[in-house]
């Protein structure tokens, strides 16, 4: 019968293992695809929800937010003020307003389409209530084409006579934004009110007796006080700020 020698089976399988132990390995501490697409400077591979206020940017939703160009749109943005109200809101570039995402070229009823009186702006992609004076009612018959918003006026050509300047800031026609405009009338501009009124100071009060400017009322009169009145048979300014005697 033949006979093995088991402590030199053991001694093989145990120097084998130790063998094994020992022999260099490569041990990776990081992915070396993910390395090198770090080291290669390549973006995340997800977008942010909220879209960038630097540039076009969208989700995976579809629409895209357009650049903005005020302050009003980067706080909509950053606040996602009209996302959270729904996925197909974008907040308008300069009005900071939500308005729904259009296609140009989606028909009517189709999605993209704008509905109501709404019109697509194609370089935005967003539906807004003009893009011309003839999308505006005579109510509001002007087109603030740049916020797509139908005003009162946007020149001075769109005010009836009565209020005759457009105050471009607000868009609304008034009485004056320059003394010029109240020329006709012999009056100056106070441009806080967009109104003509008689005089701002005694500049506008020239000749004749009343050559003081009645502060608050804008209008000329004789006296404020009694230093005004020059005149020793009428030494005293009355309450109706006119020279009187005793």
């Amino acid at each position: 019968m033949r006979r093995f020698a088991w402590p030199a089976l053991v001694g093989v399988g145990l120097g084998g293992l130790l063998w094994i132990a020992c022999a260099p390995q490569d041990i990776y501490l990081f992915d070396p695809v993910a390395v090198a697409v770090a080291d290669a400077g390549s973006p995340p591979p997800t977008r942010p929800l909220v879209p960038s206020v630097v540039g076009p940017a969208a989700d995976a939703s579809g629409p895209v937010q357009p650049r903005c160009e005020s302050s009003a749109c980067e706080t909509c943005v950053r606040g996602d003020l009209c996302r959270a109200v729904t996925s197909g809101l974008l907040c308008h570039p300069r009005s900071g307003e939500c308005g729904f995402w259009c296609d140009p070229i989606a028909e009517l009823g189709a999605d993209g389409a704008c509905v109501g009186d709404q019109r697509c702006d194609a370089a935005l992609g967003m539906c807004v209530d003009c893009l011309t004076g003839a999308h505006c009612t005579s109510e509001l018959p002007a087109c603030d084409e740049p916020n797509g918003v139908c005003v009162e006026c946007v020149a001075r050509d769109d005010c009836p006579a009565a209020r005759p300047a457009c105050d471009t800031a607000t868009h609304r026609c008034v009485q004056c934004t320059a003394s010029s405009d109240c020329a006709a009338l012999g009056r100056v501009c106070q441009i806080e009110s967009n109104a003509c009124v008689v005089c701002l100071d005694d500049g506008d009060c020239a000749g004749g007796e009343d050559s003081r400017c009645l502060p608050g009322e804008l209008r000329c009169v004789e006296c404020l006080s009694a230093t005004d009145c020059l005149d020793p048979e009428r030494p005293l300014c009355s309450a109706e700020f006119e020279c009187e005697d005793d």
